[in-house]
């Protein structure tokens, strides 16, 4: 068996082949039991030791002046605006002059799916000018029957629920930062038992609820202009009359007492 130190962070490698690997599991680097290297730096000229990197020009200090240097040379060059463009037209032209086979193979290939795109936008277009009055009267009889169909299933109720949510938030001035894949995973593990008073309700009939009141997030947004941010583990699941009942309320746990005997 075979060890190995990594010089950078002392860690111990046993193999059970002969052979060093490349990198040491730990920290990921190249640098295995050997003497460390002397170089000159190209800015100072003073000498310094490295453990691993043996293509290294600068000491450390010379390297972070040297990486400021760096970053203004890249946004003089490439964050100029109106440079950019220049350079994509000359680009552009020097592309399409060498990769004009390439071009060629792409077009005979995709052609086909790209022209019966546009035939169906076209005759969708079409379709709805000549069909406004069909248009109204599926919305009146067939569509508002579909649409309930659909809002009594529970992705329609789950969409619906969300939606609520996001019109809320835009007039109460708050942010929604989660997906609906985690608030679907949150319901999951409630199995349709309402946390707070432990009855079977399903989770379709689950309400989301804010720990900390919309109304009074609104009041505080008048007051500093900053907006509250609600994550996944600032909302929660409750039954309709445990929702109710909480109301604008803000749940404290309180500290418990410590008993000597």
């Amino acid at each position: 068996m075979a060890e190995y130190k990594c010089r950078n962070c002392d860690h111990i490698w046993i193999g059970r082949k002969k052979t060093k690997p490349k990198e040491c599991p730990k920290c990921k680097t190249r640098g295995w039991e050997g003497k460390k290297i002397k170089r000159t730096c190209q800015r100072c000229n003073k000498s310094f030791y490295t453990k691993n990197n043996v293509f290294a020009k600068y000491c450390k200090e010379c390297r972070e002046i040297a990486k400021e240097e760096w970053k203004k040379d890249y946004i003089k060059k490439y964050y100029a605006r109106p440079k950019i463009k220049e350079r994509k037209k000359k680009y552009m032209k020097k592309w399409e002059e060498k990769n004009r086979e390439k071009r060629k193979k792409y077009w005979k290939n995709h052609y086909e799916k790209l022209e019966v795109k546009a035939r169906k936008r076209k005759n969708m277009k079409h379709w709805r000018e000549t069909h406004k009055e069909h248009e109204k009267e599926y919305r009146r009889t067939e569509g508002k029957i579909n649409s309930k169909k659909y809002n009594q299933t529970q992705k329609g109720r789950l969409m619906n629920n969300l939606a609520r949510q996001r019109r809320l938030s835009w007039e109460k001035n708050i942010i929604h930062k989660f997906t609906r894949e985690e608030w679907q995973k949150k319901l999951e593990k409630t199995k349709g038992i309402c946390p707070k008073c432990k009855i079977y309700v399903g989770t379709n009939k689950l309400e989301l609820d804010h720990l900390y009141p919309v109304s009074k997030a609104s009041e505080d947004y008048k007051k500093t202009g900053i907006k509250r941010i609600y994550t996944i583990k600032d909302i929660q699941p409750l039954c309709r009359n445990c929702n109710r009942e909480k109301w604008d309320k803000i749940k404290v746990k309180k500290a418990r007492k410590e008993v000597r005997r």
